[in-house]
């Protein structure tokens, strides 16, 4: 019988940064995350300028790349793109690399890699440290968004469809520019 070694928060925080890109911390415990593909960044940096487009018209809150969020006692996770409210941007300090709760809203675009059950379970675990809604994109052979929010209600937009953010007041997107080449 072998022991896991577990880690906390403060000591995840110490990792080198370029030891840390390679893992975010579940329950005390290391777990190593796969790069993206070429698809991944495509996908995970078109909805990051549209979001990033919608904030620019009124100042309701930053969209942000590969963010580590503290999202219980001993997990860290790092969205692919996450959203914080105004309010949540003006109460971090902005030069640490761990944000000590979890973000408003929670994108995580699926890898090859990835499974839907770890995908799920990543937005439930979002969803109990208080993001009010999680997206988890679908890319290749089906181009959907499975919707997840705080109330319960589970949605899915699909490729061409208008998808409206209940976590951010006026924020509507086109799924279908999340798949722009």
């Amino acid at each position: 019988m072998s022991s896991k070694t577990l880690m906390t928060v403060e000591q995840f925080e110490q990792l080198p940064a370029e030891e840390a890109l390679k893992y975010e911390l579940s329950q005390g415990e290391l777990v190593e995350v796969s790069s993206g593909t070429p698809k991944h960044a495509l996908v995970r940096d078109n909805i990051l300028f549209l979001l990033k487009q919608q904030f620019r018209k009124q100042t309701r809150g930053h969209a942000l790349a590969e963010v580590e969020f503290r999202v219980n006692p001993e997990t860290v996770r790092r969205p692919d793109v996450s959203v914080l409210t105004k309010q949540q941007w003006e109460s971090i300090d902005q030069n640490r690399s761990i944000v000590p709760f979890a973000p408003a809203m929670a994108i995580e675009v699926a890898s090859p890699s990835d499974t839907f059950e770890t995908l799920f379970g990543k937005a439930l675990e979002y969803l109990s440290a208080g993001t009010e809604e999680v997206w988890v994109v679908l890319t290749d052979p089906v181009r959907e968004v499975h919707v997840f929010r705080k109330n319960g209600e589970r949605l899915l937009a699909r490729d061409k469809e208008q998808l409206d953010s209940a976590a951010v007041n006026g924020l509507s997107v086109d799924v279908s520019e999340f798949f722009l080449e």
